[in-house]
């Protein structure tokens, strides 16, 4: 059915739409979606998913029925074919800190809960190769008493960063040959922030960048290049003159010479001119050839048109922002900044200065307390820039009035092969909306589809969470968490002819 598929004409869209719904009201037939539907109990969130290519679908779970729990991996193909199911019980009591994946594994980092004693293990990584179809376990003793937040796998390494309650971070790299852990930069004083790990398959390396907090005004990126084995190849610092200070960087690799590296930044420089809540005023982009810097673009958020730009200066001190990188090909790289507000309730509640044993005297006296509700979302911007950090042209997506629970990555995109046209889309409260631009041009207006449940009798009650990406060549992966009811059972009790899954759709863009 077409609802489950990209479509890159709003007329053919109301045309095929008119005549599906047609033949459904004829032939009675149901052509149910390429999903798949997992079971789960109510207010329980077991499945951690990572798209893996042409490689499938793998998940980690872990099961509640004893104390310390058993961690399953699973593993689909692209049809959603089951390939493996595997059980892995380490005996103690852990909590999932950092999964990430490739296209050839697929890795989770788990943490014991309680501290421990001094080099006994307190941290495990399951790796599960999707080629062999093996699994290893390894165990360290980390000594970092800390919340690992990020991982990434190359060769024999892996690179994590910590976090402490005292928002103090460090990274390590954990060597799976020789079992041992390395604290990196201990020989910088200055806090630290982790940006990125970043896989470099024309090099054979890992990028590492980390920002350093040099001072008040200024900040300081390394780059640190480590190969299979975790030796460190290369170092390089970004700095920019005292008028910027840089706030986040991503990279990516644009031929077998250059790197393009691509952040948010302050200007000091402008008084009163625009920034956001978080301090960020645009985009700065760095091309680096053969390791030498070629050029430092900076673009000002104050200069778009729009919602965002000058002339809407006094509906924006209140935002806050979000940059990052989400496709690119041989000839231009898309990044997105989103643009919203925390949004908080005030709960009042008497005060105990109005209290004496348990009985209200006088007026009594209120106190507030804010609690944070979810982030209202007002505008997105597709950034596309040429392989040297040139900005080419921007589009704007408007979808203000979304409240996400968290800050994340939201928006997609997605170049078609021939003709550079993109898509842009995301999935949100179980419905995918899409729109195709070609530059300014838009090819396909915004489009919104319903993601189905696999029975007709079936229909969706509530979506917990949800989540868009691409999956392989032209084919997308819609993930999440759905309560299910089946309207058509007696009784017409909705608690019990309820279902709650995680489920994933398979989408295909034509």
């Amino acid at each position: 059915m077409m609802r489950f598929s990209f479509i890159k004409s709003f007329y053919v869209f109301l045309v095929l739409c008119v005549v599906t719904g047609s033949y459904a009201a004829n032939a009675q037939t149901y052509d149910a979606p390429q999903r798949i539907e997992l079971d789960v109990d109510e207010g329980k969130y077991p499945y951690h998913p990572r798209p893996m290519g042409k490689n499938g679908l793998a998940l980690l779970s872990k099961s509640y029925t004893k104390e310390t729990g058993t961690w399953t991996v699973i593993h689909y193909d692209t049809a959603f074919n089951q390939l493996l199911k595997k059980d892995i019980s380490l005996g103690i009591p852990l909590v999932l800190s950092a999964i990430n994946s490739d296209e050839n594994n697929f890795y989770a980092l788990l943490q014991s809960a309680t501290s421990g004693k001094p080099d006994v293990v307190n941290t495990y990584i399951i790796n599960y190769n999707v080629v062999s179809r093996k699994i290893d376990v390894f165990s360290f003793y980390c000594p970092d008493k800390a919340v690992i937040n990020t991982v990434c796998l190359w060769g024999d390494v892996f690179a994590f960063s910590t976090y402490s309650s005292r928002a103090e971070e460090h990274i390590y790299l954990f060597n799976t040959k020789s079992l041992t852990v390395e604290q990196l930069y201990t020989q910088k004083t200055t806090p630290c922030e982790f940006q990125e790990a970043c896989p470099d398959t024309v090099s054979n390396s890992l990028w590492l960048i980390t920002k350093f907090f040099e001072s008040k005004r200024q900040t300081l990126f390394r780059l640190t290049q480590v190969d299979s084995k975790g030796k460190v190849i290369r170092e390089r610092d970004i700095i920019a003159n005292e008028n910027y200070y840089l706030n986040s960087c991503r990279m990516t690799r644009i031929d077998s010479s250059r790197l393009l590296l691509i952040g948010d930044y302050l200007s000091i420089s402008k008084d009163g001119g625009f920034s956001t809540r978080n301090n960020n005023t645009g985009i700065f982009t760095v091309s680096i050839q053969n390791s030498e810097i070629q050029n430092m673009l900076f673009f000002e958020y104050g200069l778009l048109e729009g919602a965002i730009g000058t002339t809407n200066k006094k509906n924006t001190s209140d935002l806050y922002n979000n940059t990052y990188l989400v496709t690119q090909n041989d000839s231009m790289i898309i990044v997105v900044s989103d643009f919203y507000t925390p949004e908080y309730v005030h709960e009042v509640y008497p005060d105990n200065r109005s209290v004496n044993t348990g009985i209200w005297i006088g007026t009594p006296y209120l106190a507030t307390e804010a609690k944070l509700v979810g982030f209202r979302y007002h505008t997105a911007y597709f950034f596309i820039f040429d392989t040297f950090g040139k900005l080419l042209w921007y589009n704007a997506f408007n979808y203000n009035g979304f409240m996400l629970k968290r800050i994340k990555e939201l928006m997609q995109a997605y170049i078609e092969p021939q003709t550079n046209n993109t898509l842009y889309y995301f999935g949100f409260d179980g419905k995918l909306y899409s729109l195709i631009n070609n530059k300014n041009d838009v090819l396909q207006p915004l489009s919104i589809e319903n993601i189905e449940p696999l029975s007709r009798f079936l229909s969706v009650n509530a979506n917990m969470t949800y989540q868009c990406e691409h999956w392989y060549d032209n084919h997308f992966i819609y993930y999440g968490y759905q309560r299910l009811y089946n309207r058509y059972s007696a009784g017409g009790n909705s608690r019990k002819n309820s279902r709650y899954v995680f489920y994933a759709n398979k989408l295909v863009y034509k």
